[in-house]
């Protein structure tokens, strides 16, 4: 006996799937459309194509003009936020990351947080995955010296392949100008230089950097994501 052939049954409605295929056709049209060259194009009834067409006018999905002609609407797009926060297990992290969400929640922002574990590695890949969900703005709780500036090149490619916008990365190593520390790379150089010396000495350059006062985290994302100010 030969067996017999099964197929997947589709639990398909069809009436919805009428309507998106006049709201692509619109969309891909990109032009105003009157009600008879919809219908003609989809083959959808017209008592359907007119109930549809007035369901998304009314929803804001397509205009009509006075002179019947329905158009596509530019809806606007909802941001979204990305931030990487230095580990769950610091309380002073989970306070950052406490009072971003309620930033980004008061003013309507979704925000995508990622845990950076405290590990370079981690940060890096947490970094990549911002890059593929196409976030609009990334706040990165920076876990060490040596990664940041690699987290910072993903950015900037992601930036230039986006809007196709030539990118160009300038990184010092340090700065100069009022009340830098003499004990800076560029100072001692610059020191030395003007003392006459012929040989160059500079000490280690690995910074570590230790926070003992309490940081206030305002939540200010309706004119800047975050302001960390210091008590």
């Amino acid at each position: 006996m030969a067996a017999r052939k099964t197929t997947k049954r589709l639990y398909l409605i069809p009436v919805l799937s009428k309507a998106l295929d006049i709201l692509e056709l619109v969309q891909a049209e990109n032009q105003p459309m009157t009600l008879e060259s919809v219908h003609r194009q989809t083959r959808i009834s017209k008592t359907t194509v007119y109930r549809v067409l007035k369901t998304f006018v009314h929803r804001g999905y397509l205009s009509q003009s006075p002179d019947g002609l329905y158009r596509q609407v530019t809806r606007e797009k909802k941001l979204r936020f990305g931030f990487a926060g230095q580990s769950a297990e610091m309380p002073f992290s989970n306070e950052v990351t406490e009072s971003l969400k309620d930033a980004a929640a008061s003013v309507g922002v979704d925000l995508l947080v990622l845990d950076n574990r405290y590990d370079a590695a981690t940060a890096l890949k947490n970094a990549e995955e911002f890059v593929r969900s196409k976030v609009d703005l990334i706040i990165e709780f920076q876990v060490e010296q040596e990664v940041a500036p690699i987290i910072a090149d993903k950015i900037a490619e992601a930036f230039q392949l986006s809007f196709g916008v030539p990118v160009v990365t300038v990184r010092p190593f340090n700065t100069f100008g009022p009340r830098q520390s003499a004990r800076a790379v560029i100072p001692t150089i610059i020191s030395q230089c003007l003392a006459g010396k012929s040989a160059i000495l500079n000490g280690s350059t690995r910074v570590q950097q230790v926070t003992t006062r309490k940081m206030q985290i305002v939540p200010t994302l309706s004119t800047s994501p975050a302001t960390a100010i210091g008590n």
